[in-house]
């Protein structure tokens, strides 16, 4: 006995000169620090006509990466055709030969509309050419090829879907996946932004304290962790307060509670997501839907406007849109709803049972009978 206690004192010793956890702030200075000793190493290309240090990190690392690319696809295609592109009359020229080929190669719009934003970043003086004015030919061309063959959007999908999608991820027994599609579709969220979320993010209603403390809330990129939006905001915030949604959040909640914390809540890299998205789809047949994780930030929007529940200036403060323009979409019900005469009858009744039955799927209750057999009838 008095060994064991000799143990448990030694241990609790240890416990208490255990070094605490660095404070969020900490956190994020050593991620600061890290950055800036990184950058420490590079080598300034300023003097031979390239970036400087901290040029090469105003854009995000996926971005950077996307814009080498093209950079390389445009200077192989100048190289080949013996284009210059020192002066802006000559990248002008070159940009124009470009897009013609790109085009009449049937490549989509965005493939030239990112080079020029990729051609930007390269050389500032022509970043955001539109506001300055410069390589107007360029542009002109990029303004006809959108004209001519517009960058075709992907629809929402209609709720009844999205319930569905999320009913089958919870008789899959995968709870985490059923909630983030939930929550991703009620709040506006775009796939980083849902899956960078932690549990210490989410914090539970209080209706006991008042009407205006009862819905779930979610802090979005804190700043103390270093990360922004795509957007480079921070602190941002979404209340799961949608009339007769609620429960969503309420659910998230649940399932944070459970989680531990500094750790990702939903688990999940954004290939993970896509794929996960892609095998709910073939469950229910509607790969010609086309089903990815980002339609889930535009369904929720026009599922509110279509029931009235937001109105457009509601939902561009919601999702965060900085343009009236970008929510002008949501005004178009009758293409969204459109879709749903790509479903069969027994894909229309599964999704009927969805409605009826996804609150109690999203919390963990078992799946009724006939539900199993509308799924197995698809």
């Amino acid at each position: 006995r008095t060994l064991s206690r000799l143990t448990n004192q030694t241990r609790s010793r240890k416990r208490r000169s255990s070094p605490a956890a660095p404070t969020p702030r900490l956190t994020r200075e050593m991620k600061v620090s890290r950055i800036r000793e990184q950058l420490r190493t590079t080598i300034s290309k300023v003097r031979t006509g390239g970036q400087s240090r901290l040029e090469t990190v105003a854009v995000k690392p996926p971005t950077a990466k996307d814009y080498k690319n093209r950079l390389k696809r445009f200077d192989d295609f100048c190289n080949r055709n013996q284009l210059d592109t020192d002066t802006e009359h000559e990248l002008d020229l070159a940009l124009l030969e470009f897009f013609d080929e790109m085009f009449l190669d049937k490549e989509p719009l965005d493939v030239g509309t990112k080079t020029l934003a990729a051609v930007g970043d390269r050389r500032p003086e022509f970043y955001r050419s539109s506001r300055s004015g410069k390589l107007p030919r360029a542009r002109r061309a990029l303004q006809g090829w959108g004209k001519v063959d517009p960058l075709a959007a992907r629809l929402p999908l209609p709720w009844p879907v999205v319930l569905a999608l999320a009913a089958v991820a919870a008789m899959l027994k995968d709870l985490k996946l059923c909630i983030a599609i939930l929550v991703a579709a009620d709040g506006y969220l775009r796939p980083t932004d849902l899956l960078d979320i932690q549990p210490e993010d989410v914090t539970a209603g209080h209706g006991r304290l008042g009407p205006e403390f009862r819905h779930t809330t979610v802090l979005l990129a804190p700043f103390q962790r270093g990360k922004s939006t795509k957007t480079n905001e921070f602190n941002d915030s979404v209340i799961f307060d949608t009339q007769g949604r609620e429960w969503i959040g309420e659910a998230l909640a649940v399932l944070a509670k459970k989680a531990p914390p500094g750790k990702k809540l939903f688990q999940l890299s954004i290939s993970q997501f896509n794929k996960a998205m892609k095998d709910l789809a073939e469950k229910l047949k509607i790969t010609e839907m086309e089903v990815v994780p980002y339609l889930l930030r535009h369904s929720g929007p026009s599922q509110d406007y279509l029931a009235k529940l937001r109105t457009l200036p509601d939902i561009q403060k919601r999702g965060g849109w900085r343009s009236p323009e970008s929510v002008r979409r949501y005004e178009k019900a009758a293409r969204v709803m459109s879709r749903l005469t790509l479903l069969n009858e027994a894909q229309l009744a599964f999704c009927q049972h969805a409605c009826l039955h996804i609150r109690a799927l999203a919390n963990g209750l078992p799946v009724p009978k006939d539900m199993s057999e509308a799924l197995h009838r698809i």
